[in-house]
């Protein structure tokens, strides 16, 4: 069972972290043994086939992080009450692994935040056990970071009478690097980013001090994503404008953002073209910040297998109708074409002869 819910602990973090885990395993395991299963009590028709293909990919590459997973999941086949207890427990260690990180980060994230956190400190405080709703837009320095990059300048003249509109937040980016005319400039390269990522996949002493090591393995490192991905970087955005905002229970919805939007984005932007040399040197910027974070040694060879048995990232091609808009899928929001081959976590790459229009890049 150990490396079922250890997979699914990750599902959040390195995966998607606003999917309907249950209705992802049921969805792939019904494709998978569809003769003696059933479908669950809820409406199917409330899913469409894009969807549906969604989640048989997200599963499919779920289980190929587990050794012999599929082999496995098969002892359930006639054993539907069985398969309901088990498929209940992967959805509470994933529901576990979002709930903890939310959790840490609500106070931590007011260190994040500043930018010299040795000489500085929040003004006006904020106290451990204050209620949420002393963040967001109800405090300067934490509605400051939640702040259009593009509107900061309209911001700091009058933060009372600032329209909470968002675009970019400014929490995602190195500001002194922005350029108005070039939205990519400094994007996902600002110091609170980091240091939140190191707090959820490297230890939380390891966040302002990276050369600290906590005494557990680090998440990238135990499911076998030693280095930052596009999701990686994308859940650690999401789970730092939450910790910012003043929402006490967690939610894609917050205000006028949608967070699962905010997280598409950003994994587009970064899997949109991984040849280019723009991601290639943010993701070598980020692997440049986590270095000294990272564990372990490479010596130990029973983590050298567990980061083997996970980096078998498995691709799957899925047939598109020309101009297809697809809306919920992660990889293939807003792509056309005939034939589009998915890595998760990885990259993707379109096998179309033409190129698809994308007006949502970063950057226009």
């Amino acid at each position: 069972m150990s490396p079922f819910t250890s997979a699914a602990f990750f599902f959040p973090m390195g995966m998607d972290p606003f999917m309907d885990f249950e209705q992802v395993l049921w969805d792939g395991i019904q494709n998978e043994f569809p003769d003696p299963l059933e479908e669950p009590d809820e409406d199917s028709t409330a899913y469409t086939q894009n969807e549906k293909d969604y989640h048989i990919a997200l599963y499919q590459n779920f289980i190929s992080h587990i050794d012999n997973g599929s082999e496995l999941v098969s002892g359930f086949e006639h054993e539907r009450d069985s398969l309901s207890t088990f498929i209940d427990e992967l959805v509470a260690s994933a529901a576990r692994s979002q709930t903890n990180d939310t959790g840490s980060l609500k106070w931590d994230m007011l260190t994040y935040m500043l930018e010299d956190p040795t000489t500085q400190s929040v003004k006006p405080p904020i106290q451990k056990g204050d209620p949420k709703s002393t963040h967001g837009w109800n405090h300067p320095l934490t509605a400051r970071n939640l702040c259009p990059i593009v509107h900061l300048e309209e911001f700091d003249r009058n933060p009372h009478a600032y329209d909470q509109t968002i675009h970019e937040p400014a929490c995602l980016y190195n500001v002194k690097m922005f350029d108005p005319n070039n939205t990519k400039k400094g994007f996902l390269r600002s110091q609170g980013l980091v240091q939140t990522f190191r707090h959820i996949f490297t230890s939380p002493s390891s966040a302002l001090d990276p050369t600290r090591r906590g005494t557990k393995t680090p998440q990238g490192v135990a499911h076998g994503l030693p280095d930052p991905t596009p999701r990686t970087i994308a859940y650690a955005a999401i789970q730092y404008y939450f910790a910012l905002s003043s929402t006490e229970q967690w939610t894609s919805a917050i205000g006028g953002v949608d967070l699962y939007e905010l997280f598409l984005k950003i994994v587009k932007v970064l899997e949109d073209q991984p040849d280019h040399p723009w991601t290639q040197e943010m993701l070598h910027w980020w692997n440049k910040c986590l270095a000294s974070a990272k564990l372990p040694s490479e010596g130990d060879q029973s983590q050298q297998q567990t980061r083997m048995t996970h980096q078998r990232m498995m691709t799957w091609t899925l047939s598109l109708t020309p101009q297809l808009w697809v809306t919920n899928l992660v990889v293939l929001k807003n792509m056309c074409g005939t034939q589009l081959t998915v890595t998760m976590g990885l990259r993707y790459s379109a096998t179309q002869e033409q190129q698809c229009q994308d007006p949502t890049k970063l950057g226009r």
